[in-house]
């Protein structure tokens, strides 16, 4: 008789968790190697013994990746549980944090002489940000250490709502702090009230604009939208990305928590981005009819952040263009003059003015029979801000020079490229285009089979049913082209009242099978805005439902739609 296969020690570690700790891993790694700020870096030269910290402390944190595996190897003994393993490997990251912590404190505190002395902090370094991603996924639980009733994702769910806060928070306090300190130098120097003043005006335009911007990424997070979550993903990624390319040009500027118009807690929202993709969080998304629907949501919010960040790039350069204009020299020439000014607030302008018509087109299409936006506008809007993006970036390079640039210049960039690829590649967007051909038009497909008055397929009996809320039809065209039967007569829609108080209650339950409902959406027009308002109803059945130009109807969609 053939022995049964031996069960692998590995088996049940999801493939999600070898991904996590190989860029764990390589995000500490490549930390060592960058500057941490500017009077230290690993290969620049530094404190002897902060090099011999920061080796020690990313070695052990890349050692902390290998606990679930040694764990199941034996070594950690024969009683070991996955839950000793999450503390462990937590408390083992933590020296790895405070380091980081360290670090922040080291730039804010040294940025308070400022008051005394005209230098600022050490400022943050591009390994900051790695490091702080990096440690962030290391000590996060993974996938197959989380069991169904934990509340450990609920946990780190606030611990990204705290981290987002906490840099909101570093936000206003270094701008007000950048404000006091123009003054103060002023009061030093005894400039001219006039030139005080215009400094003083443009650099409340440059911190209004960095408390804007962190406003718009942390202000869904706190409210716990999972839509905010994947924005936030986003951003810490493009930050992770733009630190990287900072780190090898020359005369980049760091970012210095006092007299920098770049400081937006960049670390903490990293931190934060990274701290959502924790596996289980729970992040409600109010009126969600698709998770594509959600990141469709997510991408909207990224050109909204591209939006402010544009326009309040071009006031800015509005400003200074003034500002250079009329002042006597009292600090000194400045990098930009008023003609480079003037040409960076257009481009500026012209990408605000783009992405907010991006930000519109994302949206659901309320009245239209298929209410899904069109990808192909999206990716063309994500492509003009690409090229416009890059141009101002080499325009800023050309006429103010290294000098000029911050980490914050080089994210923007990036941000259009995220929104494209999340278009493209998301599975849940994929999902909700299924059936669907991209540029169907210039290949000469049909974008869509909807058309107002029919119905859905899985109205149909013999259609396969679900296997959960989010499911769409499993076979079938994306919508029959047969017309719908007509409304029975009231001697047979109206049973007995006991059947009729059955209809009701399956129209609003969200556990009512979706063939279910489509049914009862033929044969009970009295239920349609309660199926319209139901979480289990199909993109579909919704798009048939906002076909019929019901009043009702339609209000229960846009509060699913738009919440």
């Amino acid at each position: 008789m053939a022995s049964a296969p031996k069960r692998s020690l590995f088996a049940g570690i999801a493939v999600s968790d070898y991904v996590r700790d190989g860029i764990a891993a390589l995000l500490l790694f490549i930390a060592m190697f960058l500057p941490w700020n500017s009077e230290f870096s690993f290969t620049g030269g530094g404190f002897a013994g902060l090099i011999l910290l920061v080796i020690l402390l990313t070695l052990l944190s890349i050692a902390s990746l290998a606990l679930p595996y040694v764990a199941r190897l034996g070594m950690l003994g024969p009683n070991w549980h996955v839950a000793q393993v999450r503390m462990i490997r937590l408390l083992v990251n933590l020296p790895y944090a405070l380091m980081i912590i360290g670090f922040l404190l080291w730039d804010v505190v040294a940025s308070l002489w400022v008051f005394s002395n005209a230098d600022a902090g050490p400022g943050i370094g591009s390994a900051m940000i790695f490091g702080a991603a990096g440690v962030v996924l290391a000590a996060q639980p993974r996938a197959s250490e989380i069991e169904a009733s934990s509340m450990i994702p609920a946990r780190w769910s606030a611990g990204v709502r705290g981290l987002a806060i906490a840099a909101l928070a570093l936000t206003v306090i270094s701008a007000l702090l950048d404000l006091v300190a123009i003054l103060t130098t002023a009061h030093q120097h005894d400039a001219e009230t006039s030139d005080t003043l215009r400094i003083l005006v443009l650099a409340l335009l440059l911190v209004a604009s960095s408390i804007a911007i962190v406003t718009v990424v942390v202000l869904g997070v706190i409210r716990g939208l999972a839509s905010a979550r994947i924005a936030l993903m986003g951003v810490a990624l493009a930050f992770v990305v733009a630190s990287f390319f900072s780190a090898f040009i020359v005369e980049v500027r760091f970012d210095f928590f006092l007299a920098s118009p770049a400081y937006m807690g960049a670390v903490l929202l990293v931190a934060a981005g990274v701290a959502a993709t924790t596996p289980g969080q729970v992040f409600n998304d109010y009126g969600s009819t698709h998770p594509g629907y959600t990141w469709l949501r997510a991408a909207r919010g990224l050109l909204l952040l591209m939006a402010v960040w544009n326009f309040a790039d071009a006031i800015v350069s509005i400003g200074r263009a003034i500002v250079v204009a009329t002042y006597s020299n009292e600090y000194g020439t400045p990098p930009l003059g008023v003609g480079a000014s003037a040409a960076l607030a257009v481009f500026s302008l012209l990408s605000g003015a783009l992405s907010t018509v991006g930000t519109m087109m994302v949206r659901p299409r309320q009245g239209a029979t298929d209410p899904r936006p069109a990808r192909e506008m999206i990716l063309g809007i994500c492509l003009g801000l690409f090229v416009l993006t890059v141009a101002r970036l080499i325009a800023l390079s050309v006429m103010g020079g290294a000098a000029a640039l911050f980490t914050r210049e080089l994210v923007l960039p990036i941000l259009p490229i995220l929104v494209a690829v999340g278009i493209l590649a998301a599975k849940p967007v994929r999902s909700l285009y299924q059936g669907v051909p991209l540029f169907a038009m210039a290949t000469g497909g049909t974008a869509s089979a909807m058309q107002a008055g029919a119905m859905p397929t899985s109205a149909q009996p013999q259609m396969a049913q679900p296997t959960h809320a989010f499911s769409r039809p499993q076979s079938g065209p994306f919508i029959s082209t047969t017309p719908p039967p007509a409304v029975p007569t009231p001697a047979t829609s109206v049973a007995s009242s006991a059947t009729t108080d059955a209809d009701a209650l399956a129209a609003a339950n969200p556990q009512t099978p979706q063939a279910e409902l489509a049914r009862l959406a033929q044969a009970r027009p009295d239920l349609r805005p309660a199926i319209a308002a139901n979480p289990n109803t199909y993109p579909e059945l919704i798009g048939w439902l906002q076909a019929l130009g019901d009043p009702a109807v339609n209000s229960a969609l846009a509060q699913r739609l738009y919440g």
